[in-house]
């Protein structure tokens, strides 16, 4: 059977294309645009593969392909485990495809809460996000577009991965809208990370007193 020939252009525009998926949908916390630009990259692999033909335009040198074509399935490969973010935010911060955690018992953890005005959790969300590795704008977005389309008396579950100090642990933030507009933020998470939110919620208790 004739071996896939791959069209000069295609997998270069694949490429991009899957890459601006993966990194659109790592940043803004979408998972159907994270799953089609995996899929994506994972299809052009197989294909390169079967076709004996390294990625990239035929006018650039045969081992810069082969080089890039290497450096892109490692890279996915890597990505896919977890092992390195797919962009970085700044401050301190990066996207991942996925981080899971094993079961988290909040029974154990430390706690640190306080009731917040509904207009003030977006603001509270971000210093946290600031103090961590994994939780990023468009998730602090999302989770603080969610808590305000929670229902009075009742509770939301949100659980994530970061990283705080050089220590990987589980943050996991309960919301509970105890007055119109007005929820309770709770978080769970290791001792040192649920130490340093807390001193956030006083600041930020302080500084909205001044108001």
């Amino acid at each position: 059977m004739d071996r896939l020939q791959l069209p000069e252009f295609g997998p270069d525009s694949v490429t991009w294309a899957a890459a601006a998926s993966l990194l659109a949908g790592s940043y803004f916390d979408q998972p159907l645009l994270t799953a089609l630009g995996f899929g994506a990259f994972g299809l052009l692999i197989l294909a390169s593969t079967h076709a004996r033909q390294p990625l990239g335009w035929k006018w650039i040198p045969l081992r810069l392909r082969y080089a890039w074509s290497l450096l892109l399935g490692s890279w996915l490969i890597l990505a896919a485990l977890g092992a390195t973010p797919l962009v970085y935010l700044g401050e301190g911060q990066a996207a991942y495809i996925w981080r899971t955690s094993d079961e988290f018992d909040i029974t154990a953890a430390s706690e640190a809460s306080m009731n917040f005005d509904q207009e003030d959790v977006r603001s509270f969300l971000g210093r946290v996000g600031g103090v961590v590795d994994g939780l990023p704008e468009g998730r602090v977005d999302r989770i603080a577009a969610e808590i305000a389309e929670t229902p009075l008396d009742v509770t939301r579950q949100w659980e994530h991965v970061v990283d705080f100090r050089g220590v990987e642990t589980t943050l996991v933030l309960h919301a509970f809208m105890d007055d119109v507009a007005a929820p309770d933020l709770h978080f769970f998470t290791s001792p040192e990370l649920a130490g340093a939110i807390q001193e956030l919620m006083e600041q930020f208790a302080h500084e909205m007193e001044g108001r």
